[in-house]
């Protein structure tokens, strides 16, 4: 079966933003501690603004930001796994979602469904 050109690029784009999904608190703090190393050596040698930024004495505005997102998210996440009717129901939606997404694709014409 060859897949058409419309199916890869869903499928990527999809891929794509799961995983961006799922790596974004990492990315964001790999963007503070840039952002800490950065502020950090100016005043202090490099050395110093390395110690200050990974021992988590210092945290900076996007650290924190991070930090409340987080666990805000986990609190969210506890919450659907102990009502696990209303986190299946929610996960088959997105799954039933994605899977017209994709079958829309092998459409000709957009009208199958």
């Amino acid at each position: 079966m060859k897949l058409t050109r419309k199916f890869r690029t869903s499928t990527f784009l999809f891929c794509s933003g799961l995983l961006l999904w799922f790596l974004r608190w990492p990315i964001m703090q790999g963007i503070a501690w840039a952002g800490m190393m950065w502020s950090y050596s100016k005043a202090h040698g490099v050395r110093k603004s390395w110690e200050m930024t990974l021992s988590g004495d210092y945290p900076c505005a996007l650290c924190l930001a991070i930090r409340t997102g987080v666990e805000s998210e986990a609190a969210i996440l506890s919450n659907l796994f102990q009502n696990p009717t209303g986190y299946a129901v929610g996960a088959l939606t997105i799954l039933l979602l994605a899977a017209v997404s994709i079958l829309r694709s092998f459409c000709p014409k957009n009208d199958c469904l």
